[in-house]
């Protein structure tokens, strides 16, 4: 059983915790620009490169949280779970694209090698 703690009715449609839903579309718009931002220019520089990565998970990721969190009342529970779990997916590779960003920029030359070598 699903839980949630607001429950609002626009229209004939039923939003579930229209606050968390809400904070997911702007993060899904802000995730976007910077994405759009670091898209636009041809960078060279790795690091750079890899927020890509990570301001595209977030953007996807935030988008389906909009789904899940607002439009919960649609999705029977197990459908709800599977997309529960590729939003968590999304969120990690995002989240792994801001890890390795951070390793490249400041990490010493050596471990930025054995980064290189388990990827």
């Amino acid at each position: 059983m699903l839980h949630f703690t607001t429950e609002i009715t626009a229209g004939s449609i039923v939003i579930r915790d229209p606050v968390t839903a809400l904070t997911n579309v702007m993060m899904f718009a802000a995730a976007l620009v910077a994405w759009r931002r670091l898209i636009r220019n041809d960078i060279t520089f790795l690091p750079a490169r890899l927020w890509r990565w990570f301001f595209a998970g977030v953007s996807v990721a935030s988008l389906i949280g909009m789904i899940v969190h607002g439009f919960s009342y649609y999705t029977p529970d197990n459908v709800h779970l599977a997309i529960w779990l590729t939003m968590g997916l999304v969120q990690s590779a995002g989240v792994s694209g801001a890890q390795l960003a951070t390793v490249q920029h400041y990490a010493p030359k050596k471990l930025r090698l054995l980064q290189g070598f388990i990827i």
